[in-house]
């Protein structure tokens, strides 16, 4: 079952109130900087605070995998199981590291089967939901769509400025409703860039001796806006596409042509040649294509997205540079 955006605090809830009996796997995606990790925390402090007695593992798959090796290497992979297969409540942050580690992903099913079968709550997160990860067995995929899957998407607009007056307020800082209205309307990324955002008015505003305005505030954004615009490279580029849709960048480079690729491609080479400084025959080079043929006009008139799907898919791409 997957859980609406706007509900999926109640499936934490739910988890943190009953352990193992409710919603088990709880799979919890999202984009990087909207506090997966910390509602995965959290959901492990309620636990403990309503039940002192339980056992709490927190890890990332990344730390899972690093200590099975080293299990492995020692001779110990008792120790390891006792650890991961003995706790009450087993916490995995960004699971989509195991994509491509068979034997990971082979000791990690185990792990899940033992805890499961035992009724021991299993919390995961991930940078994007079960099917889109690369290189994950089926039966792991099988497992972790079983159980609820919470899709964390970016606030809407009441709640990034509630966020930023509850981070002014941990932070000490006087910030005026008109300024966090301008601050929450110009990031559209994640929470992470959100408080950063804040804490950089703040800053400017203390080394100068003046207070949080609005004009500050969009003066802030504008020069955020232009350093940004001035370290993106091609690569870089290269880089956002393909994570976004889930290629590997050397696909995007290179030669092939069918259509899981193609359009990745379109879309990296039109945000590269509206972003960057490159000319076309740069662009064809590091793509892999001839564009000599290009050239002049405004920047990126002579690349475009030609499907109405391919320049919505374009426009969220773009969003991970604004």
């Amino acid at each position: 079952r997957r859980l609406e955006t706007d509900a999926w605090e109640h499936s934490a809830r739910a988890v943190a109130e009953t352990p193992g009996l409710k919603w088990n796997p709880l799979f919890i995606y999202g984009d990087a900087g909207l506090g997966k990790t910390h509602l995965c925390q959290a959901i492990g402090h309620e636990i403990h605070l309503r039940s002192p007695s339980m056992r709490i593992t927190f890890a990332s798959a990344e730390r899972f995998m690093n200590e099975f090796i080293s299990s492995l290497g020692s001779h110990s992979m008792e120790e390891f199981r006792h650890r991961y297969r003995e706790t009450d409540v087993l916490l995995i942050d960004d699971i989509q590291f195991f994509g491509g580690k068979d034997r990971t992903q082979d000791e990690f099913f185990f792990t899940f089967e033992a805890l499961y079968e035992a009724r021991k709550q299993i919390v995961l997160t991930s940078d994007r939901k079960p099917a889109d990860i690369q290189d994950l067995t089926d039966r792991l995929k099988t497992r972790f769509e079983q159980g609820m899957i919470a899709d964390i998407v970016m606030p809407d607009l009441e709640t990034k400025i509630a966020i930023l007056h509850k981070k002014a307020v941990t932070d000490a800082i006087a910030l005026p409703d008109d300024a966090a209205l301008v601050l929450a309307q110009a990031i559209r990324s994640n929470v992470r860039e959100l408080e950063g955002v804040l804490l950089r008015v703040a800053a400017i505003a203390s080394l100068s001796g003046v207070p949080i305005t609005v004009d500050l505030a969009r003066q802030t954004l504008a020069t955020l806006k232009r350093q940004t615009a001035e370290s993106i490279s091609v690569e870089s580029v290269q880089k956002a596409v393909a994570t976004y849709y889930d290629v590997k960048v050397s696909e995007i480079r290179g030669p092939k042509r069918d259509k899981r690729i193609s359009l990745p491609r379109q879309v990296a080479m039109y945000l590269a040649r509206r972003l960057t400084a490159a000319s076309y025959p740069d662009l064809g080079q590091r793509f892999g294509v001839d564009l000599a043929h290009l050239g002049g006009g405004q920047r990126g008139q002579g690349l475009t997205v030609t499907t109405q799907h391919g320049r919505h898919r374009t426009q969220h791409a773009r969003a991970l540079f604004e």
